[in-house]
Order: structure tokens, then sequence, then C-alpha cells
């Protein structure tokens, strides 16, 4: 991402394996969006992808930023944002389709243990977290159709003199907005006090869960994350994260309490001891969770 402030304009290039056709539809996806609820919208100047040797790129409008958190306001964007009508979205010739986090996780991570996506002993301790939220929370509702970001935390958020404004469209989908808001507002993420949620909620004109709720919410959407980051894991770079976040998984089967927190958010020693523990965690978790 390069900023053009002095321009008006963003530019974006996309990762190496992304065509130009997929980057279209999401500038197309972010122009219908922006018709209606606070988004980055595309350059008009520049309304397509343009393939480059360095990539694809893209050029958005330019949205100036402040750095006051208004959760009023925040909250007032993301209801409208909640409020499109999500069955009526097309990415290229498709419907939007579900939500990652509204994913059957118990199939996935059969078929992820059964392909050998996931070592044995991984799978039993995702087993274990996915009983314990469905449980909690229950499965998905698959009648769940309204708008989701899927992604909705800080970076995505813009703050304008104006109010606020989001953006990145790649994991949009339809399901519950609830599962954004927790996001969001993640109580072991830190940023947000009482007072802040309690502003969030009257901007965004429905009550917020409360922090228990929020916290496997937020736990549900980090599983259906390791579940793809697993599936699509095919270098040794890869594997190290899904290596990463099974060692933080590991200590919420040990302790319920204890906050699944993205491993690239903890420092490079924190990644390091993490990885240097995780073959005895693994040994120790493949005895404690017993069989899948």
């Amino acid at each position: 991402m390069f900023l053009g402030g002095s321009l008006g304009v963003v530019v974006s290039v996309a990762g190496p394996d992304t065509t130009a056709g997929t980057v279209a539809d999401r500038m197309q996806l972010a122009r219908t969006v922006a018709d209606h609820a606070p988004f980055v919208r595309p350059s008009a100047d520049e309304p397509h992808p343009v393939t480059t040797q360095d990539g694809v790129l893209s050029v958005w409008e330019y949205v100036a930023t402040v750095p006051d958190r208004d959760f009023a306001a925040i909250g007032n964007a993301v209801a409208r944002f909640h409020a499109v009508d999500g069955s009526t979205l097309r990415v290229g010739s498709a419907g939007l389709g579900p939500a990652r986090v509204m994913a059957d996780t118990s199939a996935w991570i059969d078929a992820l243990a059964v392909g050998r996506r996931l070592r044995p002993a991984d799978a039993r301790v995702l087993v274990a977290v996915d009983r314990r939220l469905l449980g909690a929370l229950g499965p998905p509702d698959p009648a769940a159709t309204r708008l989701v970001h899927g992604d909705l935390y800080w970076p995505n958020v813009l703050l304008t003199p104006g109010g606020a404004v989001l953006c990145d469209t790649d994991e949009f989908g339809l399901g519950s907005p609830e599962y954004d808001v927790a996001y969001l507002l993640d109580p072991d993420r830190g940023g947000t006090s009482p007072s802040d949620v309690e502003a969030f909620a009257a901007g965004y004109g429905v009550p917020v869960p409360g922090a228990s709720t929020r916290r496997l919410l937020v736990q549900r959407s980090h599983l259906t994350f390791t579940l793809r980051l697993a599936e699509r894991a095919g270098t040794a770079r890869e594997r190290y994260w899904v290596d990463q976040w099974m060692a933080a998984w590991r200590r919420v089967v040990a302790d319920g309490g204890t906050a699944i927190v993205p491993p690239r958010e903890r420092s490079r020693l924190g990644q390091l001891g993490l990885a240097a523990r995780g073959p005895m965690e693994r040994r120790v978790a493949d005895r404690s969770v017993g069989p899948h």
C-alpha cells in the first residue's frame, strides 16, 4: 500500500498470486458498498486494475485521517455497513456467499486431518476448541444473511474529520454481524474501555455483546483463520505460522481463560519462544486432549 495524499490517491499492490480479475471484482464490490455506507472507493480516474511487472495495481481515493477515535461515529459507520443488503452484492458473476466465520468448523477440521493438512495432535486440540465454542455459542446460523466484513479490526477502520470509513473487502461475506463487532471490540487485544464500548453501542444502535461473549466470538473467528491458514500452508514460512497459532490454541485448551492473541502481534522474541516450545507442547497436548 502506497499513500499519495498530495495526489488524492492510494495505490495498492496485490499479492503475487492475485489476478487482475480478482482485484477488479474487489474494486466493484467496494464501489457498490460505498454507495450505501462509509467505505473507501476506487479512484474514478483509474477505475480498473492495472497489471505491471511488479504486480496488479489498484488506485483508490485517499482518505485523510485523524488520530482521535470517536467510538459513537465508529459504531454508526459499522451499523450503516451492516445495513447494506448483502444478498444483492456480487463478486464477479457470483453472489457474495457466506463469510468464513459461518463455516462448519467441525467438518473443516475433519477434512484437514484426513488430508494431512493438520497433524493428528493439532487436530485434537482444535476439536477440543471447536466443541467448547459450539457448547457456548451454538453453531452459526445458516440463515444469517447480513453483510459481514470478516476482518474488522483497527487498521481497517479509518478515522476521518467527518466520521469513520471502513476498508478492505477481502473477507466480505454473509452471516452474523456480531462477529464483526466482537472482533473490533476484542476485550483481549486492548485499546477499548467500557465507556468506549458504550459509546460504540450508542452509535451502532444495538447493544454490544458482553466481554465474555465477545471473547468466544473472537475465538471462533481465529479458529476459522487457523483452519484456512492450515488449508493453504505450502511453504516452511506458512507452516511456521500454523505452528505459532497451534501453540496459542494449546494454551487456550489448557486454560479456558487464556487470551488468544494473533501470533503476529507478539514480539519476535515471543514468537521464537512459542516455536521453541512447540514440539514439547504438542506431545503434552497429544496425551492430555484425548482421542479425536
